[in-house]
């Protein structure tokens, strides 16, 4: 009986043991990311949003590839695939990133929902989906945009005319039209490419050069894209001041003002860390990011001889 009764108190011990070891939450979350693990917009936000949830609730995420699949068929296809994980999952709180999650998911199917739902990455404007809703807040994505033409402004001699080059994709033909609507009627001359393809960013790089700035966003979703090949043709071919707000874009462009996908990652967190505890999605305010780095290419600072003031280099990561 005793060898029994230590036998049944062992048993019980371990399965005490168990269970203390497992992490049992009473609060679920899900995370929707609009884009692909290895993207590094997407893994900056996933960066910041993790260690937020950790230990505040189980844990789900689901990533619907709309960066690499573009097509509209695709991207319903993907938002209904997130929708069954909801049903079956059935999260407290669902965390969604960037434009297409929020107009494929969200907008369709959760549009004053029950369900609370917190996005970030909602490039400029959220007028095109009707946002807020009663169940919904988040971070609007913005650019440093008039930061990086101020600095411009304060570097070269003339500074009217700027080309835009962009992937032709949902964020690029939303991007585009805001930087239009920025610089129209402001005396200066703005003109842009969208490109699919590695050689139609080359081409596009090419006419760049006639213009006194060059905006580089963002390389993701181009076709035949190869980073070695881009860096070279930059240096070679870069006559005038490049900028950018991607830090990945930094080995073809000198000057990079930097959106922080880790500050939209963490905001995100809080956020649903604080609609778990209670708050109510409709009286917290949608927000912008804030945060920017700074960032130099070294080499094609020295090709093109353009003067950066020390109180600005001093606050720069250099790209050697």
């Amino acid at each position: 009986m005793k060898i029994g009764g230590k036998s049944l108190f062992l048993t019980g011990f371990i399965v005490a043991v168990c269970l203390i070891g497992t992490n049992v939450y009473a609060a679920k979350c899900l995370y929707v990311s609009s884009y692909h693990k290895g993207y590094a917009w997407s893994d900056g936000v996933e960066k910041g949003l993790l260690p937020e949830l950790e230990g505040k609730c189980e844990f789900k995420q689901f990533d619907m590839d709309t960066k690499r699949n573009k097509t509209d068929e695709f991207k319903k296809e993907a938002a209904l695939k997130a929708k069954g994980i909801i049903e079956s999952f059935q999260p407290d709180v669902v965390i969604v990133s960037d434009d297409n999650a929020v107009k494929y998911l969200v907008m369709p199917y959760y549009k004053d929902n029950s369900l609370p739902f917190v996005f970030c990455g909602v490039n400029w404007t959220v007028d095109k989906y009707n946002l807020p809703y009663k169940n919904v807040t988040g971070m609007i994505e913005v650019s440093p945009i008039s930061a990086q033409i101020n600095f411009a402004k304060t570097v070269l001699s003339e500074m009217k005319k700027v080309f835009y080059i962009d992937s032709d994709n949902t964020t690029g033909q939303k991007t585009v039209k805001y930087y239009k609507e920025l610089f129209e009627g402001k005396n200066y001359i703005f003109s842009s490419k969208l490109v699919k393809t590695f050689e139609e960013w080359k081409k596009a790089f090419m006419e760049a050069q006639r213009y006194d700035v060059v905006i580089l966003r963002n390389n993701a979703g181009i076709e035949n894209w190869n980073d070695e090949e881009a860096a070279q043709f930059a240096l070679k071919n870069s006559k005038k001041l490049s900028m950018t707000e991607s830090e990945w874009m930094m080995p073809v462009t000198l000057l990079g003002m930097t959106k922080v996908p880790e500050e939209q990652g963490m905001w995100s967190g809080k956020t649903a860390v604080a609609i778990l505890k209670g708050a109510d999605p409709a009286k917290i305010k949608l927000v912008k990011n804030r945060k920017s780095n700074i960032f130099i290419n070294k080499a094609l600072q020295d090709k093109l001889q353009i003067n950066i003031p020390d109180s600005f280099s001093k606050q720069a990561t250099i790209i050697e």
